[in-house]
């Protein structure tokens, strides 16, 4: 691995990873490559993928050195490009694929349409978002469905959060839906208070974190946009609320920080916990503790009873954080880089934990854990990480 700017992508048991010089088809069980297509390392300086929900095509994202952004969509099996689309979009931020394997909506954010704060005035740290353009590509033929701009639909800057993005969005006050078959955008709600970023869905309704000057909460919206429960709880001073789906309940956090409050399934909060010094991952599975990666200087693997909130696990690498805490599609099992020693020149392991028993261990080196697949974790590994290490945790 020439650079570290490269992407990846999992389909059952296939990997598609994109380098700078080349793109790259995986058979994990076999840890073999399928196909290989070299490539101009100038002009492929980013990339996102998606996949059709059959895993026979497979779209890419590239922009090259100029900013303009291109699709360019392939047989999965094969490699073989099928069609190529460019787009004139003017000072793309960045854009990605929406979470639908059925339709091939790709979205950007347009800086030309971004007024920023002027610069005597000191504004919080929060995720970035800027107006959206989006288009609905037909996958067979590459043929535009439909195409808009969408100047009040603000969609964060978070790859975690744009990897889930399926057309619920919220704005300062505004709760939207860009409905990705006929690509009309509709607000649903306004509020009164400041809404969060990143809307989840629960069941059949929408729920969103919202903050006022003395109280935070969430709220639950069903599709017509009327709120069908509400929470308050009084915290004054909040900047900033962040909702979390954990995979079995729901998270809050406020201003970034270590302070959250614990939902479950409920409408209120069981308890309220702190996990130093910023929240970045929450994962839960039914029967099991609710775990939480932090990073930043301090930054730990923290494990609580759902129940009573008790602090179960405390894990501190020698250098760093968990913030890359990620869980092995449909297992009771978490991964994440994890250092210990307290040194950059020494490449870190892959920290495996059972959600069941709390248990864990080191396993493989991991310079960068770059995502996980059915039995365990892809990473990049080797000197200054240039090797690509599959790591198949059934042994």
């Amino acid at each position: 691995l020439d650079d570290l700017r490269f992407g990846l992508v999992v389909h059952g048991l296939k990997a598609f990873l994109r380098t700078p010089n080349c793109l790259v088809c995986i058979d994990l069980l076999r840890a073999k490559t399928d196909w290989l297509i070299e490539r101009s390392a100038e002009s492929h300086l980013e990339s996102h993928f998606w996949i059709s929900d059959n895993g026979e095509l497979i779209a890419e994202i590239q922009t090259d050195t100029r900013r303009e952004i291109s699709v360019c969509l392939r047989n999965s099996q094969t490699g073989q490009e099928m069609w190529k689309q460019f787009f004139p979009w003017p000072d793309p931020n960045d854009a990605f694929f929406a979470a639908d394997s059925q339709r091939l909506v790709i979205l950007c954010s347009r800086q030309s349409l971004f007024r920023p704060a002027p610069a005597d005035i000191v504004t919080e740290v929060r995720p970035r978002a800027t107006p959206t353009t989006a288009c609905r590509l037909d996958p067979v033929t590459g043929a535009m469905i439909w195409s808009d701009v969408f100047p009040n639909m603000l969609v964060p800057d978070l790859d975690v959060e744009r990897a889930d993005f399926m057309g619920l969005w919220c704005s300062s006050k505004w709760l939207g839906f860009l409905d990705l078959e006929s690509g009309v955008n509709t607000i649903i709600h306004q509020s009164s208070n400041e809404l969060g970023w990143s809307p989840i869905r629960v069941g059949s309704t929408s729920a969103v974190a919202w903050h006022s000057r003395k109280e935070i909460g969430i709220d639950w919206f069903n599709e017509r946009g009327t709120r069908v429960r509400h929470c308050v709880i009084d915290k004054p001073r909040a900047r900033f609320t962040q909702l979390y789906d954990s995979g079995a309940g729901l998270v809050l956090n406020i201003n970034f920080a270590e302070m959250f409050w614990w939902f479950g399934d409920g409408d209120q909060p069981l308890w309220s916990g702190r996990a130093k010094p910023y929240i970045y991952r929450v994962h839960r599975a039914p029967g099991t503790d609710l775990f939480v990666g932090t990073d930043g200087n301090g930054g730990r693997l923290y494990g609580f009873d759902p129940k009573t909130g008790a602090e179960t696990l405390n894990l501190k690498p020698a250098l760093g954080g968990v913030g890359d805490l990620s869980r092995l599609p449909g297992q009771n099992t978490l991964v994440a880089s994890f250092r210990v020693l307290k040194s950059y020149s020494v490449s870190r392991r892959l920290l495996v934990v059972s959600m069941d028993d709390r248990s864990h261990y080191l396993d493989y080196e991991c310079e960068d854990l770059l995502g996980t697949w059915q039995y365990g974790a892809i990473c990049r590994a080797g000197k200054e990480g240039k090797r690509l290490a599959i790591v198949d945790l059934r042994s």
